[in-house]
């Protein structure tokens, strides 16, 4: 029962982002679609914020499954995320506000960061490199994929070719390597 309470919730938010942007949505609102009291909604979500960020979370497990990534599909998880968030446009933009803007940020790194992380560790060259150095470049590839989306989303999400997915994953398969060989270099 609580996880098709959810579901409603969740549902009922995701309709009224179709309609109007998040602002202008209230707990009443989201209450009186699915039919169900305040008390009800704040037994499972602290704000209209943690409903959003449930949800979202909720969408691309469902589209996207794992987080386990293999060196030859790394990149069509994240075209993935990207076809996950383009299939919702209107609702992620209207749910995109100032105070969504560093929810975004966070979400999407929790997404991209795992992914980078590992691409790291299974560089031939990543085990004679420390762990300092190992974060310090899974955060720098982290930080230039995280920026390619949070662009995307504040210039409305269009075509996902303008968002230079491909010379992203050029730059990757051409560097990460080189990088960690330099930085194993310089710590010897």
């Amino acid at each position: 029962m609580n996880q098709l309470t959810k579901d409603a919730i969740a549902k009922a938010l995701t309709d009224l982002l179709q309609e109007r942007p998040i602002e202008k949505i209230t707990i009443k609102d989201i209450t009186d679609r699915c039919g169900i009291n305040r008390q009800t909604f704040y037994y499972h979500f602290s704000d209209i914020y943690d409903l959003m960020e449930w949800t979202l979370d909720k969408e691309l497990r469902k589209a996207l499954g794992t987080r386990e990534i293999s060196p030859t599909d790394w990149k069509e998880y994240v075209r993935k995320i990207f076809a996950v968030m383009r299939s919702r446009k209107r609702g992620l933009l209207n749910a995109y506000d100032e105070k969504n803007h560093l929810y975004y940020e966070v979400f999407l790194k929790k997404e991209i960061q795992p992914v980078v992380r590992q691409l790291v560790s299974e560089c031939p060259e990543a085990e004679e490199v420390s762990e300092e150095k190992k974060t310090f470049i899974e955060e720098v590839y982290t930080r230039i994929l995280l920026s390619f989306f949070l662009e995307w989303i504040d210039e409305g999400m269009q075509d996902e070719t303008q968002v230079q997915l491909e010379d992203y994953f050029t730059l990757v398969d051409g560097s990460m390597n080189s990088a960690l060989l330099r930085f194993k270099n310089a710590e010897k």
